[in-house]
């Protein structure tokens, strides 16, 4: 429990909530929406299954987590089917990217549904729809809406799934595995954090491509001071901390040489295309 918890709420202090903020301003709101929407969720749950019946008491450790996930994964879909019209290259790296936190999410899904007395066949089952099936549901759901879904929407979505996620982690997985006081449980958390981070550079990372493919073909075309600033503003994240370790640094160290890398590609480019000065 403690590696969810710090896989799931990394993921959406790191990624998904910086991301919802910068696309809309009202996000903070849909954030707290999520938030206690899934906490109401979770009461009504325990009122009306658990409590109910002696069998099913813990089903709310495996169900509210799904829930959760699965609505993010949902939202995933969304995003999928805005990359694609931007074009197939962007598709297929956004694709990579999501992958790569959609498998742990899915396997966490698997382990808290079993934790909370499912049997393995209907966890497993389950974890497939709420981390897997969800998503190309989304696609579906989305992509003939996809001239109506604005940013500012998407943002408010991501917020809300983002609320979720937190409320997971923060308040349904993390007092729960304190009561175990496993041994190694703060490794353990410590180890979610730093898978999760890992992620969110490599998705970032995978993002990035797109734009380092446009600065390569048309370099006039890109902005170098805002990749300056970008680079700046991170380098000053790294100096501001207290304490470096790979959990603090690695995220602004990457996102540093990746704006500073694409500056160094558009001062190359720009040169190789310039017109050639007669002597």
């Amino acid at each position: 429990m403690c590696f969810a918890a710090g896989v799931l709420i990394s993921a959406s202090f790191l990624h998904i909530i910086p991301k919802s903020f910068s696309m809309n301003p009202q996000a903070p709101v849909w954030l707290l929406g999520g938030f206690l929407g899934l906490h109401m969720f979770n009461r009504f749950l325990t009122a009306f299954v658990c409590e109910k019946d002696p069998d099913k008491k813990e089903y709310a450790i495996g169900f509210v987590p799904m829930i959760g996930i699965g609505f993010h994964s949902f939202i995933d879909g969304f995003i999928y089917s805005i990359a694609f019209t931007v074009s197939i290259l962007t598709g297929y790296l956004a694709t990579m990217g999501m992958v790569l936190h959609e498998f742990p999410e899915g396997i966490i899904t698997y382990l808290l549904l079993v934790r909370g007395g499912f049997s393995e066949r209907k966890s497993m089952f389950l974890a497939f729809l709420a981390a897997a099936a969800t998503t190309p549901l989304g696609m579906l759901i989305s992509y003939p809406l996809i001239s109506t879904v604005d940013g500012q929407t998407l943002g408010a979505l991501l917020a809300f799934s983002a609320g979720a996620l937190v409320y997971v982690g923060a308040t349904h997985l993390l007092p729960r595995a304190e009561q175990e006081h496993k041994k190694f449980s703060l490794v353990a958390l410590l180890g979610g954090v730093l898978v999760a981070v890992i992620i969110v550079v490599i998705a970032d990372t995978i993002a990035f491509m797109p734009t380092f493919r446009k600065a390569y073909i048309r370099p006039k075309e890109e902005t170098m001071s805002l990749f300056v600033l970008s680079a700046a503003k991170y380098v000053v994240s790294l100096l501001a901390l207290s304490t470096f370790s790979a959990t603090t640094a690695l995220f602004p160290a990457v996102l540093v040489a990746s704006n500073l890398a694409l500056v160094l590609l558009l001062i190359v480019r720009r040169r190789q295309l310039a017109p050639s000065r007669g002597v």
